[in-house]
């Protein structure tokens, strides 16, 4: 838990946590930025009613240890509450917010999105798929590195034999064609999305949007989502490739984590970042911290409607770059 230092006065308390701010809410939950009664600072997730969605993540959250993927404190089940909510998920607070509205440039791309491929693999492993990777839900730790929340829609991985319809479930723009109808439960739903969101945080948009989103996702023609306008170096080469692969329409088509892992733009962010380093590229400094903590829930992605920032090469992007 983050030092009681900075603690800000409290505006009201939810059973016996001080709330300080309000970071973002979805469909069934807020998340706060609270603090204990010892003063430690935290991220405090209230699901009002929804007791099988708060069951579900609880349960996710417990079993996931990963250096990428955000640390469960505690949960508040106290009995009176147990049936009728609001029930509570105490998490570490990262510092620097999450990647919703930001635009990364080169290296500080791969090597973000490489944590979440990262974390992906660790999911995948223990059986479960996220359901629900977008920058809002990317959140930067104060080394600067990511690491995955909200698993409010995540769930076991289908099996071979499973044709249970599945209720649609995500973001809609960083949701799969096979997700839309019915049948997200697979692994290459994920790929899906963290494609998506790859090209979110290079172009500052998603591949898709806009009217007819649903539409434009099923059948949308390929050039619909090339990643990069002009291709002029081999890393925007592989960063197009990747993309490109990881939309495929088909879900058979699409690479999985560990090819994700293993393509040249992830497998040479190292080396990228070590050349960035040599050019004194800009880094965000310690100055920042906190500027970036809350995800508003009209942020960039939760939104079919959005507004389009201007085709650029990923090379011409500065380090961190906010759409408004």
């Amino acid at each position: 838990m983050n030092a009681a230092a900075t603690v800000q006065q409290p505006s009201y308390t939810v059973r016996g946590f001080g709330i300080i701010k309000r970071l973002g809410s979805g469909a069934t939950a807020t998340v706060y930025e609270a603090c204990t009664e010892k003063n430690e600072v935290v991220a405090l997730k209230v699901v009002m009613r929804d007791r099988n969605t708060y069951m579900r993540e609880l349960r996710v959250l417990k079993e996931m240890r990963h250096d990428r993927i955000v640390k469960l404190f505690r949960s508040e089940e106290n009995e009176s509450y147990r049936k009728t909510g609001p029930f509570l998920i105490v998490m570490e607070l990262e510092p620097w917010g999450s990647l919703s509205g930001l635009v990364l440039w080169g290296s500080e791309a791969a090597q973000c999105m490489r944590d979440v491929a990262i974390a992906l693999q660790y999911i995948h492993r223990k059986g479960y798929i996220h359901g629900d990777i977008k920058p809002a839900n990317l959140l930067r730790d104060g080394c600067g590195r990511i690491k995955v929340c909200d698993f409010g829609c995540c769930k076991k991985i289908a099996t071979d034999d499973d044709t249970v319809f599945r209720r649609p479930q995500g973001t809609p723009a960083f949701m799969s064609p096979e997700a839309y109808r019915g049948h997200g439960g697979t692994t290459a739903c994920d790929v899906w999305s963290l494609a998506a969101t790859i090209f979110c945080v290079v172009r500052g948009h998603p591949p898709f949007m806009g009217q007819n989103l649903v539409e434009k996702i099923m059948y949308g023609a390929p050039d619909s989502h090339r990643s990069a306008p002009v291709v002029c170096c081999e890393e925007e080469s592989n960063l197009a490739h990747l993309v490109n692969w990881g939309l495929s329409k088909p879900a058979r088509d699409r690479p999985s984590v560990d090819d994700v892992l293993h393509h040249p733009w992830m497998a040479n962010a190292e080396d990228l970042r070590a050349r960035d380093a040599s050019c004194h590229l800009f880094s965000p400094s310690s100055s920042e911290a906190g500027s970036n903590v809350s995800a508003h829930s009209n942020s960039i992605e939760s939104s079919t409607h959005i507004g389009v920032v201007p085709s650029m090469s990923p090379s011409i992007f500065l380090a961190k770059y906010t759409v408004v």
